[in-house]
């Protein structure tokens, strides 16, 4: 670590390790039933990088001394469970859950002073971002996404 980590990094990485562990959980049990090949693709995508995520806050985490937080595991999804979820309604969940992570991930952009943590925030946004467009386009191409209405102006 090239600095101490503040104590704002502490919550700002803290949410984000909790909430790529429930995303692995959720990501492992949508590539066990999703029938779609490119929504199966986008997923892949999603929980490589959910991993990487959380591998990389627990490095982090690890060179400052600071207890690894216990997060979702493979105890607490059952991957066998019957599908409860269409593959239209698991792209727009991720397609969801993709801006509270370009929110969270740029709220810790602005926030730290550590060059680590920040190019953590950054690699994880950009991410996010690219998650984000990946599944807007494949919603609006299989006309799940509605257009928006358009304004004539004379």
């Amino acid at each position: 670590m090239k600095d101490t980590i503040i104590e704002l990094d502490i919550p700002n990485l803290w949410t984000p390790y909790m909430n790529n562990t429930l995303a692995t959980c959720m990501n492992k049990y949508a590539l066990r039933i999703i029938e779609d090949s490119d929504i199966q693709k986008i997923y892949e995508k999603s929980l490589e990088l959910s991993t990487n995520n959380t591998r990389r806050i627990t490095e982090i985490f690890s060179q400052v001394s600071f207890p690894i937080p216990h997060g979702f595991t493979d105890d607490d999804v059952d991957l066998d469970a019957p599908r409860l979820f269409s593959d239209e309604f698991l792209l727009f969940y991720l397609h969801e859950m993709t801006i509270y992570g370009l929110t969270a991930y740029s709220l810790g952009i602005t926030t730290t002073h550590n060059p680590d943590v920040h190019q953590f925030f950054v690699n994880a946004y950009n991410g996010a971002l690219e998650l984000y467009e990946t599944t807007l386009d494949t919603m609006k191409s299989s006309g799940l996404m509605e257009r928006t209405p358009k304004y004539s102006i004379a």
